[in-house]
């Protein structure tokens, strides 16, 4: 998946275009560039496409995850970046995703990891989950 890379990559499976077969996500570093999140999506036959690289604006990756973070019912990119946040792109629900946002900011804290969940019991009041780094 992708060019050669360095550094530290972590892989996410969900599906990301409704055919209900599971993609395949990895997110990292490559030399001298900004982490991405590489998209492979399932033929069905247990091969993958070639990957699409979707550019996320982190420096210093940490983790990856996918989850539906605006309720539209897709799964939608998340990568953390230890010195900044996380960052999140949006699906097309395509298998396709927008230019990426920044969630939250680091306020000087490091961001390694990543979770999702409804901790609160609210997801039925706003349909969202909250996330943890």
């Amino acid at each position: 998946m992708g060019p050669a890379a360095s550094g530290n990559w972590e892989v996410a499976l969900g599906d990301l275009n409704g055919d209900n077969w599971l993609e395949l996500v990895t997110g990292g570093t490559q030399a001298g560039r900004d982490a991405v999140a590489n998209v492979a999506l399932n033929n069905g036959d247990g091969t993958f496409a070639a990957s699409t690289s979707v550019a996320m604006g982190v420096k210093n990756f940490a983790d990856v995850m996918l989850g539906d973070i605006d309720g539209d019912g897709s799964l939608d990119i998340l990568l953390t970046d230890q010195g900044r946040g996380v960052m999140a792109a949006l699906s097309n629900g395509d298998g396709t995703f927008g230019s990426p946002k920044l969630l939250s900011s680091g306020g000087g804290s490091a961001y390694f990891g990543l979770a999702l969940g409804d901790v609160d019991h609210q997801h039925a009041l706003h349909g969202l989950p909250d996330f943890f780094s």
